[in-house]
């Protein structure tokens, strides 16, 4: 089992869609409350015009996962382009050490290439969901830094039982991680 406060993705580290694209391309990442506790969770790309997400943000009960669909519109591919998405969450302590659900949120930092299927949710505990990420088509320029970003909260046995941005945003840690675009040319 992970440390309590992790939020393990599929994939793990880098998201790879094929170039150049003509036409929306999408996909799915994996969100798991690999902890004992809730988490709330946001996702984020550093390419909000090229990546957007079904999701993104959302809530998940320990050991439940989600599926977060992210979609690439078109674009033209140009050497340079490093594009990312974050992942962050928060842990809300609490006083039972048992299995807890999980709120999440995923975003893009390109929202016009990148989509996923769900851009929020509220896992229960061992439960899991797929996000499907499409890539629209676009045109790739230079120093392009796409990314994801997933933000997650655990989520004390007296909190929220579904999503809550203003509950989640009134934390005082988010859980993050960033996964890097890949573009195969």
């Amino acid at each position: 089992m992970a440390a309590q406060d992790e939020v393990k993705t599929q994939p793990d580290k880098r998201f790879s869609f094929n170039v150049s694209t003509r036409k929306d391309q999408v996909y799915a990442i994996r969100l798991t409350d690999d902890g004992p506790k809730p988490v709330m969770w946001t996702i984020q790309s550093t390419a909000p015009d090229r990546i957007k997400f079904s999701a993104e943000n959302g809530y998940l009960p320990p050991t439940e996962s989600t599926n977060v669909t992210v979609t690439l519109n078109p674009f033209e591919f140009k050497d340079g382009l490093n594009d990312r998405f974050n992942i962050e969450w928060i842990n809300v302590p609490d006083d039972d050490d048992g299995p807890k659900p999980v709120m999440w949120t995923i975003q893009s930092t390109a929202p016009d290439r990148i989509k996923f299927s769900a851009e929020n949710g509220y896992l229960p505990p061992t439960e899991s969901t797929n996000v499907t990420v499409t890539l629209n088509p676009f045109e790739f320029k230079d120093g392009l830094n796409d990314r994801f970003n997933i933000e997650w909260i655990n989520v004390p046995d007296d909190g929220p039982k579904a999503f809550d941005m203003e509950y989640m945003q009134k934390c005082d840690v988010i859980k993050k991680k960033v996964i890097t675009i890949h573009y195969n040319i």
